[in-house]
């Protein structure tokens, strides 16, 4: 199951970073149209294919399909806010990209519970949100409530997507609302845009284990540290990846053989930093300085 949504993950980023279209609108439909027909594919997979255990499903619904969907979530918002984009005064267009942002709180609050649970990281209540035998007990008020399929889906892996969706829409609008009170800013106008280059500073390679730096990932995700929380592991994992030199093999299975760890301290790395960091004194930082 694992190796098989990695696979067709992989061929859907491929795709979507083979799309040279400059027009803003052909764009995201054109992203839109890849995300479907891999979820497709997907959806015909699980019809097809038993999960091997319970955990497994649980993973999937709350790990791997909300990734994608989520995409698919920004885009087709994105091209709703290009197609409702008003033609007026600059206050219009800021009081347009407001009220695009009051949405998303509004849907924040309404459901305040699990966006509570999913940002706490808990998972005792994974069994009734994300096994499809368990969901379908739980009553959904979304407009899409009606139409989830129960044998492809648990509906809370939908609103989960919808959830991390969110935080990358509010970091696009807030952006432009900001170029558009400001325009001297830098207005870039696409989520993806490329990294920043490091042209004229020394470059850094990293040189201890993978492991490591994986961890360092997910714990720089976890904490929010890009672009206030909108960056993905994927996004996050690229720049590293660019900035120390160095090349990853498929960070979300590295994550998880991490997590399978028996020791206690799963997080080694993390905490033998901290550790180093705990038994360093001054002296050590300014010799560096030096």
């Amino acid at each position: 199951m694992f190796e098989f949504f990695m696979e067709k993950y992989q061929e859907m980023e491929l795709k979507m970073k083979s799309i040279s279209n400059e027009n803003k609108i052909d764009h995201y439909i054109d992203n839109i149209k890849i995300i479907e027909e891999t979820l497709d594919v997907l959806r015909n997979y699980i019809l097809q294919n038993n999960f091997e255990n319970d955990e497994v499903e649980i993973y999937y619904f709350k790990n791997l399909k909300p990734s994608i969907v989520s995409k698919l979530v920004i885009y087709k918002r994105f091209l709703q806010i290009e197609y409702e984009k008003p033609h007026g005064s600059t206050k219009e267009k800021i009081t347009h990209l407001e009220c695009e942002l009051n949405r998303l709180t509004r849907y924040c609050k309404a459901n305040s519970v699990f966006v509570k649970y999913i940002r706490s990281g808990k998972s005792n209540l994974d069994q009734d949100y994300f096994l499809r035998k368990n969901a379908k007990d739980h009553q959904m008020f979304e407009s899409f409530a009606s139409e989830i399929d129960y044998s492809t889906g648990t509906g809370f892996d939908y609103r989960l997507a919808v959830i991390q969706a969110h935080d990358k829409i509010e970091h696009h609008l807030q952006e432009q609302i900001d170029a558009l009170k400001n325009p001297s800013l830098k207005n870039n106008f696409e989520f993806y845009s490329p990294y920043d280059s490091t042209c004229g500073i020394k470059k850094m390679k990293w040189t201890i284990s993978q492991a490591d730096l994986v961890e360092l990932i997910y714990g720089l995700y976890v904490m929010k540290a890009f672009n206030h929380g909108a960056s993905e592991i994927r996004e996050i994992a690229e720049f590293l990846e660019v900035k120390f030199n160095v090349k990853l093999n498929n960070v979300y299975r590295s994550f998880s053989d991490i997590k399978n760890r028996k020791s206690v301290d799963r997080f080694k790395f993390i905490s033998q930093m901290l550790e180093h960091l705990d038994n360093s004194t001054d002296e050590n930082f300014m010799t560096n300085e030096k």
